[in-house]
């Protein structure tokens, strides 16, 4: 059995300012492109992440895990 690695790396790493941006711009563009599982991988990252440059709050956690979840449902495709 082989291991499956995220394209979007490991949870819960600590994350620059500059990471964080990317990873926004990452799961906009897999929205765009219908990917949403991808797009919502990398929201999970970013609801997950330990920020070096402050932590992110609780609601800004909570938006994130939000979107993540409802682009992986069955019904994704819908949005």
């Amino acid at each position: 059995m082989t291991a499956t690695i995220s394209p979007v790396g490991q949870s819960g790493a600590p994350m620059s300012s500059n990471q964080v941006k990317y990873y926004e711009l990452l799961a906009r563009y897999y929205v765009l492109k219908r990917q949403h599982m991808l797009a919502a991988h990398a929201l999970l990252r970013l609801a997950e992440r330990r920020s070096t440059d402050g932590v992110p709050t609780l609601e800004q956690r909570l938006i994130k895990f939000s979107l993540s979840l409802s682009l992986s449902s069955p019904f994704s495709h819908f949005l």
